[in-house]
C-alpha cells in the first residue's frame, strides 16, 4: 500500500514537472516536435543519415521542400552576380586617377552626377583647411554609372600629373589662408581705427611740446623717419647699410669714424630684410667685427635678418614685421632692395607704388622705427632713384651713393634731400680688403683720409675760382649760365636751371668711334651741387617765391655778362651745329 502510494506520488510529480518544464510556469502554446528532431540517426545498415525537419522529413524525401520558390532563387543569384561584377570593376578602376577637368564638356548623366558631387563638396569645404578636389579615383566613375568603355575614354593621370595637381590643390588652400589673414588684418585695422582724425588736432602749444627730431647716426640717419639710399649696382650700398646696422647694434660709430659717434648711445635692435645676397652676409659680418675689434656675438645679438624680401604692400608681411618691431623695440629696419620688396607694383606708377609708400609710412608713424630702403638708379643717371618720383616726395632723407671709378673701392654719399635740415653735404668712403682665412676675404668700409666734399673756405669772401667741395668745378660756368638765362625779378628754379645746364647741344663720335653727348655745362646732379654752392656763397639770391612755394633764383646784384660772354653762351648750339657740319 505504501509502495503503491509512492509510485502514484512520483508519477504525479513527474507529470507536474514535465508540464512545468514545457510551459515554463505559464499557460503557453506547446509545440510537439518529433523525438528525433535535429538529430542524426542511423539507417538499418548502420550508416548516418541527415537531420530531420519539423515534420520528421529528411533531405531527399519527396515531401521535403522548405523553400520551394524557383523565381526567388534565380533573382537572388542574379543580384549576387551583379554585385560581384560591380565590385570587381570598382577594384579594377580604384587605382586610376582622373582630373576634375576631364568631366568638363561631358553631357552623359554619370558625368554630370559626379561633377555635381565634386562641385557640391568644394562649395561646402573649409577653404583654409581643405584642399579643393582637382582629381578623383576611377571607382567613383563606376559608382556614378559609367561603363568600362566610357571610363577608358578618359585620360588617366600619370604620377607626375598627380603630384602636380596635389601641389596645386595645396597652393589653392595656402592662397585662401593668405587671403583670409589679409582680410582679417584689414578688418582689424578698420575696427580698431587706431588713428582717427578727431584725435589728431593740435594747437601751436602742443606742437611746441613735441620732442625735437633726433638722429640715429649724426648727419646720416634720422630717428622715426623714412629714408632711402640710391645708387648703381656695385656701388657698395649693401656694405654701407650693413655697416650702419652693425654700428647701431653695437653702439659704435658708423664707419668707425668719430664724426659719427653718438654720445651716450646704447645698442639698439636692427632688422635687415635681405632681399638678395644673403649668402655673403656672414663673411661681411665676420670681417666687420674683426676690423672693428668687436666680438661677433655682440655684433649679431641685436641684428635680426629676414631671409628673403617682405612685400611692402602686403598686409600680412607688414603685420609680421610690425610684430617683430614691437616685440624687440627696433630702431632701424633696412629693406634691401626696394624693387625686391615691391614685386608686382609698376615701378613708374605713382598709384601702384603709393600702396607700398602708404604701408611703410604707416609703419614708421605708428612704431617710431626708421625705415631705410636701398634702391637702384637707371644707367642714364646714377644720382636719382629708378621709377616714380612719388618715393622721393615721401622721403624724409635721400642719399645718392656714387662710385666715380669702378676700378676703385671708393664711393661718395651725396645728400639729395633732407626734410628737416640742410642738404647738399657729402661723405667720402673707401673700402679695405680684409682677409678672413681659408681663402676667403671681404670688404670693410672706412672714411676716406681726405674728404674733398668738405668745404673749408668762406664762400662769401673767397673768390669763386678758389672754392672746393661738391660742385665747385662747375660753379663758375653755372653762374655764367644763370646770368645768361635769368630774367631780373623773375629768375629760374633750381630744377629748371639744372635742366638747362644738362641740355645736350650735340652728339658726336670720339676717336674710337664711340657716340657721346655734349651737354651745355654738366649733368643734373653736378649742376644742382654747383647751384647749392652758389646759393651758400650768396652768388645766387632769391628772385621770388610763387604761390606753390617754389623758389626762383637769380644772380646777386643783377650781375651782367660781357657782350662776348653772353654771345658765347647763346651761340653754343649754333657753334656745335657748325662744327658737326664741317666734320
Amino acid at each position: 500500500m505504501i509502495e503503491n502510494t509512492s509510485q502514484a506520488r512520483r508519477g504525479a510529480d513527474s507529470e507536474a514537472g514535465s508540464q512545468g518544464a514545457n510551459t515554463n510556469g505559464h499557460d503557453a502554446f506547446v509545440i510537439d516536435l518529433p523525438v528525433n528532431y535535429g538529430k542524426r540517426t542511423k539507417a538499418n545498415d548502420g550508416t548516418a543519415v541527415d537531420k530531420v525537419d519539423v515534420n520528421g522529413l529528411r533531405p531527399g524525401d519527396e515531401e521535403y521542400q522548405p523553400f520551394n520558390r524557383p523565381s526567388v532563387n534565380a533573382k537572388h543569384a542574379e543580384e549576387t552576380a551583379r554585385q560581384l561584377a560591380l565590385e570587381k570593376r570598382r577594384k579594377h578602376w580604384a587605382s586610376a586617377r582622373f582630373a576634375r577637368t576631364s568631366l568638363d564638356g561631358c553631357t552623359e548623366p554619370w558625368a554630370r552626377k559626379l561633377a555635381a558631387e565634386i562641385d557640391a563638396w568644394d562649395a561646402g569645404r573649409d577653404p583654409t583647411r581643405d584642399a579643393p578636389q582637382l582629381m578623383f579615383k576611377g571607382d567613383r566613375l563606376v559608382n556614378a554609372g559609367a561603363s568600362d568603355v566610357q571610363i577608358a575614354a578618359l585620360e588617366v593621370l600619370t604620377n607626375d600629373e598627380i603630384a602636380a595637381l596635389r601641389i596645386r590643390a595645396a597652393a589653392v588652400r595656402e592662397d585662401c589662408r593668405i587671403q583670409a589673414r589679409e582680410a582679417g588684418q584689414s578688418l582689424a585695422v578698420a575696427r580698431r581705427n587706431v588713428n582717427p582724425v578727431r584725435d589728431r588736432w593740435m594747437t601751436l602749444d602742443q606742437l611746441a611740446q613735441m620732442p625735437e627730431p633726433t638722429e640715429l647716426i649724426p648727419s646720416l640717419i634720422g630717428s622715426g623717419t623714412l629714408e632711402r639710399w640710391v645708387g648703381m649696382s656695385g656701388c657698395l650700398k649693401s656694405f654701407l647699410a650693413l655697416d650702419a646696422a652693425l654700428s647701431l647694434a653695437t653702439a659704435t660709430p658708423f664707419l668707425g669714424a668719430r664724426r659719427f659717434k653718438v654720445e651716450g648711445a646704447e645698442p639698439v635692435h636692427v632688422i635687415y630684410v635681405v632681399g638678395e645676397g644673403l649668402a655673403g652676409i656672414n663673411d661681411r659680418v665676420h670681417g666687420w667685427c674683426q676690423e672693428r675689434g668687436i666680438a661677433r656675438s655682440q655684433g649679431v645679438k641685436n641684428v635680426t635678418f629676414l631671409n628673403g624680401a617682405a612685400q611692402l604692400a602686403s598686409d600680412v608681411d607688414m603685420a609680421d614685421i610690425r610684430a617683430m618691431i614691437e616685440a624687440r623695440g627696433t630702431a632701424l629696419i633696412i629693406f634691401d632692395t626696394q624693387a625686391r620688396c615691391t614685386v608686382g607694383l609698376e615701378e613708374d606708377s605713382a598709384t601702384a607704388q603709393g600702396l607700398a609708400i602708404a604701408k611703410v609710412t604707416e609703419l614708421v608713424n605708428e612704431t617710431g622705427v626708421t625705415a631705410l630702403l636701398l634702391h637702384h638708379t637707371p644707367k642714364s643717371n646714377p644720382e636719382v632713384g629708378r621709377g616714380t618720383i612719388a618715393w622721393t616726395n615721401a622721403l624724409d632723407t635721400e642719399w645718392a651713393v656714387l662710385r666715380p671709378n669702378p676700378s676703385k673701392f671708393a664711393v661718395r654719399l651725396e645728400n639729395r634731400k633732407c626734410k628737416n635740415g640742410a642738404d647738399g653735404h657729402a661723405i667720402a668712403v673707401t673700402a679695405n680688403k680684409v682677409d678672413l682665412g681659408g681663402g676667403r676675404s671681404t670688404l670693410v668700409l672706412q672714411p676716406e683720409a681726405v674728404d674733398p666734399s668738405v668745404t673749408d673756405v668762406d664762400l662769401t669772401t673767397t673768390p669763386i675760382e678758389d672754392w672746393n667741395g661738391v660742385g665747385a668745378n662747375f660753379a663758375v660756368p653755372m653762374l655764367k649760365l644763370a646770368q645768361a638765362n635769368c630774367i631780373p625779378g623773375v629768375g629760374l628754379t633750381q630744377a629748371r636751371l639744372a635742366k638747362i645746364a644738362a641740355e645736350v647741344v650735340r652728339e658726336y663720335a670720339d676717336h674710337r668711334g664711340r657716340h657721346k653727348k655734349e651737354r651745355r655745362v654738366c649733368s643734373d646732379g653736378s649742376a644742382i651741387s654747383a647751384i647749392k654752392l652758389l646759393v651758400k656763397g650768396e652768388k645766387l639770391v632769391v628772385a621770388r617765391v610763387d604761390n606753390l612755394q617754389h623758389t626762383y633764383w637769380q644772380p646777386k646784384d643783377e650781375v651782367e655778362l660781357t657782350d662776348a660772354e653772353r654771345a658765347a653762351l647763346q651761340s653754343t648750339e649754333d657753334a656745335a651745329r657748325d662744327a658737326d657740319g664741317a666734320a
